[in-house]
């Protein structure tokens, strides 16, 4: 049994479970795109023709441009957010491709594992940059494996291709989020444990140092980034006692309980990786992992607060590289190609299950989106603030921030002229921004977009009449 042979079986099932996320995409476009975030930036790239990172999440870029080419060349508007929905899965299908052939086949399996072990609503919130963050740092990965497995005995020509590639690949990671940085560090000391060849070898210290810097530049950057900050804040400024009530705290509880009913394959492979693990006798690896997720787990617990699925779901998913990498590169070699194949096609099956059951509440959310959209049009009411008098709407439809845009867009595409929009707001907000006689253009809870400001090529508001105030028993 050639344990390459077993990795390049397993890689194969895992880029086509890549594949079948991107299908997942192309069908889902709308409950992926008109839902908060991707609505928001989708509008902005559209309404202001340009790339629209949101607190320095550079590597974004490379799902933005999709929608940023398709709105330039004045495609239909139904075609522009769906190609922003399968953006984000073709970047990921297309880096498990190019690991796959570099022949990183451990990689690529964990890609796929991190876009499904811990994966439900989440799938249909796009916009969390901590997702293409880890696919740009598994591709520098995977080069520096790549490039040192071709070029490590000739120094000069490995660090004259590597180096700019991986300064900047790993700029760009660790810029996506600062998550990743977690994640980044893990990686590498896993392979200095396992005795990678490259991590072990003299080169290794320069590559670190650049990690190194960027680490630090970025954690500089998030403690001043009205975002971050907050995150940043709670993690640096604990204390020995709130460590220890993370394990007993509201956010634990939600994540036992999901462990158990939704996230338990994930504790099964984490198990199996240990297990084997401690037959190979690789102690340090063994001890290294229990420590680095239990870690995790108390980062994630002084930094987040209880939250609904889709947003925990996205700062909980890098436990699944760091639960599975001992896994895939000391359990799965082992085993017989077939029974590898077997094991993960049904595994990512369960999986992709999970996500097409989420999908209930986005396809519901979509059609309540249409019916207002619809009512407002029969009703000749272009413009309406409902009043968020006891946020009824907010768990049916999980966020309600993004409504103003998730209904001009779908008004959009529906050719409305005016274009139609709602928005949700407490009166308070509508008190600030003079709503009920403001007539100029869209409002929504970051204040005025005036009409004249709109891409008039997709976007033709009534500036004329003041919006329809109602309340929700109207």
């Amino acid at each position: 049994m050639n344990p390459s042979d077993t990795l390049k079986a397993a890689a194969k099932v895992a880029l086509g479970t890549l594949f079948l996320l991107l299908v997942g995409s192309a069908y889902f476009w709308k409950e992926r795109m008109l839902f908060s975030d991707a609505s928001f930036i989708a509008f902005r790239i559209i309404n202001y023709g340009s790339l629209q990172m949101q607190v320095g999440r550079h590597g974004a870029f490379i799902t933005q441009v999709f929608p940023w080419v398709a709105s330039k060349a004045h495609l239909p508007l139904w075609l522009v957010l769906w190609l922003y929905s399968i953006s984000f899965t073709i970047f990921y299908f297309l880096t498990g491709w190019l690991l796959y052939r570099m022949r990183q086949y451990p990689l690529t399996i964990l890609l796929a594992f991190y876009l499904s072990l811990y994966v439900s609503d989440t799938y249909f919130w796009t916009n969390n940059e901590v997702h293409q963050g880890v696919a740009w740092m598994l591709l520098d990965f995977g080069l520096l494996h790549y490039l040192y497995s071709r070029y490590g005995h000739r120094a000069k020509r490995f660090l004259l291709y590597s180096l700019p590639l991986f300064a900047i690949l790993t700029f760009i990671a660790i810029y996506t989020h600062p998550l990743v940085m977690i994640t980044f560090l893990f990686l590498w000391l896993f392979w200095v444990l396992a005795k990678e060849s490259f991590f072990v070898s003299k080169f290794s210290f320069l590559y670190l140092a650049i990690v190194a810097l960027v680490c630090v530049l970025k954690y500089l950057e998030s403690q001043n980034n009205w975002y971050d900050g907050g995150f940043v804040h709670n993690i640096t400024h604990t204390t020995l006692r709130a460590v220890l009530q993370t394990f007993s705290g509201s956010l634990a509880m939600d994540f036992y309980k999901g462990a158990l009913q939704n996230y338990w394959l994930l504790w099964l492979f984490f198990i199996v990786g240990l297990m084997g693990l401690y037959r190979q006798k690789k102690y340090r690896l063994l001890a290294y992992t229990i420590l680095s997720c239990l870690g995790y787990f108390i980062i994630i617990c002084l930094a987040f607060y209880p939250s609904k699925t889709f947003y925990i779901e996205s700062e909980w998913m890098s436990l699944s590289i760091l639960a599975t990498a001992g896994f895939v590169y000391f359990v799965l070699p082992s085993m017989a190609a077939n029974r590898v194949v077997l094991l993960l096609a049904v595994a990512f099956g369960i999986r992709l299950c999970y996500i097409g059951f989420a999908s209930e509440k986005f396809t519901k959310r979509v059609q309540f989106l249409d019916h207002q959209v619809r009512e407002m049009r029969q009703q000749r009411v272009p413009k309406k603030i409902v009043l968020n008098q006891h946020n009824t709407w907010d768990t049916s439809l999980l966020l309600t921030w993004g409504l103003p845009y998730e209904t001009l867009l779908l008004s959009a595409m529906h050719q409305d002229q005016p274009t139609l929009t709602m928005s949700y707001l407490k009166q308070e907000k509508i008190t600030e921004y003079e709503a009920a006689t403001y007539t100029k253009g869209l409002v929504s809870d970051f204040g005025h977009v005036e009409g004249r400001l709109l891409n008039p090529y997709y976007f033709q508001m009534d500036t004329v009449r003041p919006y329809t105030i109602v309340t929700m028993e109207e």
